[in-house]
């Protein structure tokens, strides 16, 4: 007999060391940045995120506190369809694999709507050798814009040159194109809005188009070898034109001419004025009380801008010289809100151009003058802004071409900003700004070369800008 006897020994717990509770740290610092807007797009930048756990980050993005997109993975995101001059907030998220987060604000607002373009238009079929000439612009009675010139479409310089109007919608497309015989050499063509249709001139030609820019009439001036510079028209329908016509005295070579026609083109009034050697008329306008205020320039004292103040039948009210550093070459002068004068062109020196802008009372009193000697522009046509700004337009001249100039002045004569566009051994003269509704410009633009390949032509650049004078 056995008798089996166990023993059981005491075993000692287990005991489960703690986890350490180690914590997750949210991803690291980030910075955002706009790198571009517009008026519907902007694009935002952000500099990586860096877990301090070593985590993978992704981003999410919300617009006005609207998920746009999750777990993002790259450094720049661009919202699309978003509308002009509002405010909007964007917030990125960095989230890391445990949920934590980092959060990033940015503000901004995007910009006003701008309709900006160049336009290029072509004067016509041109065969060999040709002349083109781009004259001043207005705004269609009917929208759009018509445009004036002179041009010979080829066999140069044999052809006949014929006055021509073309008439564009608002983005620059051609709509119709016009022709009109043209006797005399080419000159600065000049339009005016008249009635249902409208007024031109060019070298001695006066003419009178309907709505379409077919011919109603055409008129020489009233002496053969008178030139007509520029024209207005007053309420009652009588068209004036101002300019210039060899001397009829001993010691006058050239005088200043002012011509009244009726709404047929017949001529009812001609004066003259003579004050030295040599006078000429180059711009003219009407004011609210029904006197006419000139643009010209008179070698008395030496080769200086003058402005002339006449009564409906040519008296002379008053009259003002003021002297520039070369020879005058007087271009626009306009009529401001607060009746003051201001008028623009280019002083020449044997060194070339140079920019000229004043402004004078309505007694043609000087109230200021811009000129620089490092400014070698030709001014030719100058308005008005909303905002009693003036905008200046004309060509940067260079030794073998000329740049789009644009330029913006306070109306204390400070200058704002400007603005130079150039292509390769090109020519470009602005001729006309005219001032849009959406606070920008249109602009038409003289295109030429010295010569043009065989694929090239001579063109009517159309510039439209916004408040800058930005077109790109």
């Amino acid at each position: 007999m056995f008798i089996l006897i166990s023993c059981k020994k005491n075993s000692t717990p287990v005991v489960t060391p703690p986890v350490p509770n180690i914590p997750n740290n949210p991803p690291g610092q980030f910075i955002i940045s706009l790198e571009s807007i517009s008026w519907d797009t902007a694009k935002l930048n952000w500099t990586k995120s860096i877990d301090p756990d070593n985590d993978s980050v992704s981003y999410n993005i919300y617009l006005n506190d609207t998920l746009k997109v999750e777990r993002y993975k790259e450094l720049s995101y661009t919202f699309k369809n978003l509308r002009e001059i509002n405010s909007y907030r964007v917030k990125v998220v960095a989230v890391d694999s445990k949920s934590k987060e980092n959060t990033q604000v940015i503000n901004f607002t995007t910009k006003k709507y701008w309709l900006k373009f160049l336009m290029k238009v072509e004067y016509g079929p041109i065969t060999g050798y040709s002349y083109q000439k781009t004259g001043q612009m207005v705004k269609a009675n009917d929208g759009g814009y018509v445009i004036v010139g002179d041009s010979q479409l080829g066999n140069w310089p044999d052809g006949a040159i014929s006055m021509f109007a073309i008439k564009i919608d608002s983005i620059g497309n051609k709509i119709w194109e016009q022709r009109y015989s043209y006797s005399g050499s080419p000159s600065e063509n000049k339009i005016v809005n008249y009635k249902d249709g409208y007024i031109i001139c060019g070298h001695n030609n006066l003419i009178k188009i309907n709505n379409n820019g077919d011919l109603v009439w055409r008129k020489a001036s009233n002496l053969p070898s008178e030139i007509i510079n520029g024209i207005t028209v007053s309420g009652d329908g009588s068209i004036y034109a101002v300019g210039l016509a060899p001397g009829s005295t001993p010691g006058i070579t050239v005088m200043a001419t002012l011509n009244k026609y009726d709404q047929n083109g017949n001529l009812l009034m001609a004066k003259s004025y003579s004050r030295s050697s040599r006078e000429e008329f180059f711009d003219i306008k009407i004011e609210s009380n029904n006197e006419l205020i000139v643009l010209g320039a008179t070698n008395e004292p030496d080769a200086d801008f003058w402005v002339v103040k006449l009564s409906m039948d040519g008296t002379m009210i008053w009259e003002k010289t003021y002297y520039d550093i070369g020879s005058a070459f007087p271009k626009n002068i306009i009529i401001t809100n607060e009746g003051n004068y201001v008028f623009t062109g280019y002083s020449y020196m044997s060194s070339g151009p140079y920019f000229y802008l004043q402004m004078v009372d309505s007694n043609g009193e000087n109230k200021w003058a811009y000129f620089v000697y490092d400014n070698p522009t030709r001014g030719i046509s100058v308005a008005e802004t909303i905002d009693n700004s003036l905008i200046v337009t004309g060509g940067f001249q260079l030794d073998n071409s000329a740049q789009a100039a644009i330029y913006k002045f306070d109306k204390n004569g400070n200058k704002i900003w400007e603005k130079l566009y150039d292509e390769f051994s090109t020519f470009l003269f602005n001729k006309t700004v005219i001032p849009t509704s959406d606070g920008g410009y249109i602009i038409n633009s003289q295109k030429s070369k010295t010569y043009n390949s065989s694929t090239e032509t001579d063109q009517i650049y159309i510039f439209k800008t916004d408040d800058m004078g930005e077109f790109q």
